[in-house]
């Protein structure tokens, strides 16, 4: 485990939401990946100085000893913030290391700035995993993808990661489903390292004296104020098609931060829950 504090700038993947985890608090309550949960996420364009573009939510509920089921429910602006792009999906999935997909469902759409949907932009699909094929159905026509070896969900990954050991592990290999349909081999998850960092708490200036023999000298930087030590745990996923996923999650499980390229996302924190509470009294 880290014994020194880290800043934020020294983690790339964590400087460049710099912006976005400036008022970031971190949850206070207990959190188990097994039970029953839901979470929102905030997402951010880091092409634009990680602007809000959207967002992402995800519940988990246990169905057996074995399976459970997520939902997922993303909503992103395009094109400028002209159009949102809006994604529902239902996912049986396997306890296991990769949260395994068995069969899901899932539906898209495109709607202009007013919630018109756009003409020709919805789609409804199935699809189930098993015996080496990924089997999609859309109601007028069936295709049967070949997959090799272990498999996973784009979405799935996020529940998966929050049972992952907080420690080194053989890294896990496997075929990619992303967008629940297509299909992209050679990837591969692991376990980067263990950090700690301060967030949330206030930011503010802090005045530094020194000494000399004629005279002192003052000089100003920026810290943080009732900021709180967090330990979090890196993980890395690379492989054929994608670009480079990096995930962050607390002592617990509990995924805080994901970066994905040019888009990141960020848990809701307490300050941000209370805003959207009063937001909506």
């Amino acid at each position: 485990m880290p014994t020194q504090t880290s800043e934020l700038r020294d983690h790339f993947s964590l400087d460049i939401l710099a912006g976005a985890l400036s008022d970031f608090q971190p949850p206070a309550e207990p959190f188990d990946p097994m039970d029953d949960w839901q979470a929102s996420y905030g997402v951010y364009s880091l092409a634009r100085g990680a602007a809000p573009i959207g967002r992402l939510r995800l519940s988990r509920r246990a169905q057996s000893a074995d399976r459970f089921a997520l939902r997922v429910e993303c909503r992103k602006s395009i094109l400028g913030g002209d159009y949102e792009q809006r994604v529902n999906a239902a996912v049986e999935c396997r306890l296991d290391a990769l949260a395994t997909p068995v069969r899901w469902r899932y539906s898209s759409e495109t709607v202009s700035r007013t919630g018109e949907p756009v003409a020709h932009s919805r789609l409804h699909k199935t699809g189930r995993l098993g015996g080496g094929r990924c089997v999609v159905e859309d109601g007028r026509s069936r295709r049967a993808l070949q997959v090799s070896g272990d498999c996973a969900l784009s979405w799935a990954l996020f529940e998966a990661v929050s049972r992952l050991p907080r420690e080194r592990f053989a890294p896990l290999r496997f075929t990619l489903l992303d967008h629940f349909d297509q299909v992209k081999p050679n990837q591969q998850l692991s376990y980067r390292e263990a950090i700690r960092v301060e967030l949330g708490g206030e930011r503010v200036q802090e005045q530094h004296v020194r000494e000399l023999d004629r005279g002192r000298i003052y000089t100003t930087t920026w810290g943080r104020r009732n900021a709180k030590q967090v330990t979090l745990h890196g993980y890395d996923h690379v492989g054929h098609g994608i670009v480079p996923w990096v995930y962050w999650a607390d002592d617990q499980g509990r995924l805080l931060f994901v970066s994905a390229g040019l888009e990141a996302y960020l848990l809701d924190s307490a300050a941000s829950r209370a805003a959207e509470e009063q937001a909506h009294e």
